[in-house]
């Protein structure tokens, strides 16, 4: 073990993020007001080449027995990604997270250790990563912008990938005066599952809908706060939600709740 000479620290704060809002399937995305801590303690001796074994991760709370200790651990490869981005030599990593963010719950864990990482890391290089090329890093690790962007800048996000992997990018609002409500399902369902059970081609009448309600509650408002307003004309079973209910974990409770969602809506609500 170095001495603590020989290491440096420093702590982050990353939220949960809920994405898919509404009819911004892929694109729509908020930050909420429930965080893991992440603080790291990195060598000073880099390395070209990290080796996994010398790093390690301390999960407290939610998730512990579900998460790598080593330097396979997502948040471990976010941070040693930022160093390959600049062709630099990367320091070994030990992290403890005190998570409070369910795990493959549907709450953005895994833009969490994505946004953890790279927010770490992105300081310790030369130049500095900028914020355009931390989010565009941190979607090709995570691979959805409706959650790694609002964990990386908060609030209510839209975004979408041009052909070249760049984000484009705009936050909308704060979210200051929202409130969310999170059904927390006890069983696990990865996201990788969840969207096999997307079709890959949608009907052009579903997308076309789906487009206007988002142009009409943008142009009716001007602000997210559309959104609502857009769920009263857009059938409640959008192009991802009908599909969510027929996951086979989810399934009973998705039947229990099924007409709650629909009175939700028909309040103004958004889902997600």
């Amino acid at each position: 073990m170095s001495s603590k000479l020989d290491w440096s620290e420093r702590r982050v704060r990353v939220p949960a993020t809920s994405g898919n809002l509404g009819c911004g399937f892929d694109c729509l995305g908020l930050a909420l007001a429930l965080y893991n801590v992440v603080s790291a303690r990195f060598s000073k001796q880099r390395h070209r080449r990290p080796d996994p074994g010398r790093s390690a991760v301390q999960v407290l709370g939610e998730g512990a027995d579900l998460q790598p200790t080593d330097g396979t651990n997502l948040l471990v490869r976010s941070f040693h990604s930022v160093f390959s981005h600049r062709r630099q030599p990367a320091p070994d990593v030990q992290i403890t997270v005190h998570a409070r963010i369910p795990v493959s719950r549907g709450l953005g864990s895994s833009a969490a250790a994505v946004a953890a990482g790279v927010c770490l890391a992105r300081d310790l290089v030369s130049p500095s990563l900028t914020l355009e090329e931390a989010i565009t890093l941190g979607n090709s690790l995570e691979g959805h912008p409706d959650n790694v962007l609002p964990a990386l800048v908060g609030g209510i996000t839209a975004a979408f990938v041009t052909h070249d992997g760049k984000v484009r990018w705009i936050r909308l609002s704060r979210g200051r005066g929202l409130c969310a409500l999170a059904l927390v399902p006890r069983t696990t369902l990865e996201t990788s599952k969840a969207r096999a059970a997307l079709p890959p081609r949608i009907p052009m009448a579903d997308a076309v809908e789906n487009l206007a309600c988002y142009q009409n509650s943008y142009q009716r408002v001007g602000t997210v706060q559309g959104l609502s307003y857009s769920t009263r004309f857009f059938r409640w079973l959008n192009i991802h939600l009908p599909f969510s209910f027929q996951q086979e974990t989810q399934s009973r409770g998705a039947v229990l709740l099924k007409p709650q969602f629909q009175q939700s809506v028909s309040a103004g609500a958004d889902l997600s």
